[in-house]
């Protein structure tokens, strides 16, 4: 747990920013092709949904570059959610009816998320990276190309400071 993570969130994100990186550890080092179906989710209850999505928020962004550097992802999912589907924008692929945290090795299209605009540069380079590593021998479908613009924006972004 790191510092002052007790004392943040509605009812302290120890416990479950705790209970997220077990969740992590409990994925492994290396994920296989059969443990990349593996999956933890975590849904608070107990209190009102603005709440739970708050912490659920919290969670996902304390342990967003852990995971990332890991090569794995914490998900958040709650009714609302504005992320957008690549194929249609009506499409809310992260909404659903409760807050949720998900924890789950990285696949080749978290490189979706790894290039969203609003990562700075300094963050987005560390998982591109990390990304690479896992999947960069990769060539079909539109991921290297994603992944090669990613890099050059956001070396661009850092030279450019």
């Amino acid at each position: 747990m790191g510092q002052g993570e007790a004392e943040t969130g509605p009812r302290g994100l120890g416990r479950p920013a705790a209970t997220a990186r077990s969740a992590l550890n409990r994925l492994g080092e290396e994920a296989t092709a059969e443990e990349t179906c593996n999956a933890f989710v975590m849904v608070p209850v107990g209190t009102d949904p603005d709440t739970c999505r708050d912490l659920v928020l919290e969670v996902q962004q304390a342990l967003k570059s852990e995971a990332v550097s890991a090569g794995k992802t914490v998900g958040e999912f709650f009714p609302g959610h504005p992320m957008q589907g690549i194929h249609r924008t009506g499409f809310r692929p992260l909404a659903g009816p409760h807050p949720v945290l998900a924890v789950r090795a990285m696949v080749i299209t978290d490189i979706l998320f790894l290039t969203l605009p609003g990562i700075p540069a300094a963050e987005r380079l560390p998982c591109l990276k990390v990304w690479h590593s896992r999947f960069g021998e990769v060539t079909g479908g539109p991921w290297a190309q994603l992944h090669a613009d990613a890099l050059a924006a956001a070396e661009k972004e850092l030279d450019d400071r």
